[in-house]
């Protein structure tokens, strides 16, 4: 999404086993996985609240599907800086932040980083990180450029109920 407050609408299709569509948006279940960087209405209504990502998770007759949000700070970077790569993992962290507009700190000794990484995280986590990481089945979506609706398809066998 462009930038906080941007707004999106979400559609779902269903392929049913007869092999027709339908769209069933008004019968799926909507969530966010983190309401502070993007909520959704149970009318597939996408709302950004900060720059950040999330999952926007929908689930009809058991199937789940997800669609990936990110959104960008209202500023813009003119160059990013050039950082040292080590390996593929620096190469793909730091394409996740040139997409997220989010420069990186410089680098810094052990006792630096605890330092920085600790007192924030620590009171909310006895390790200082976060939880177990759900995998979950990337959906085949469309969205055009400047389009306001996402589609999805997912597998169903029936019509009914939510």
């Amino acid at each position: 999404m462009a930038s906080p407050r941007a707004r999106q609408r979400l559609a779902v299709t269903a392929i049913m086993s007869d092999g027709s569509t339908r769209d069933v948006t008004d019968k799926v279940l909507f969530s966010s996985n983190d309401d502070a960087v993007a909520e959704v209405d149970q009318d597939g209504n996408v709302q950004a609240k900060r720059p950040g990502e999330t999952a926007i998770m929908v689930r009809y007759l058991g199937q789940v599907a997800v669609s990936r949000v990110r959104v960008l700070p209202p500023w813009k970077l003119d160059r990013y800086p050039d950082v040292p790569r080590v390996n593929y993992v620096d190469e793909l962290v730091q394409a996740k932040l040139r997409k997220l507009r989010v420069v990186p700190s410089g680098l810094c000794t052990d006792e630096e980083f605890v330092r920085r990484r600790l007192p924030g995280r620590a009171r909310h986590h006895p390790h200082g990180g976060g939880g177990p990481v759900s995998s979950w089945r990337t959906p085949r979506g469309t969205s055009a450029p400047g389009s306001s609706t996402a589609t999805w398809r997912v597998p169903s066998t029936s019509t009914s109920g939510r």
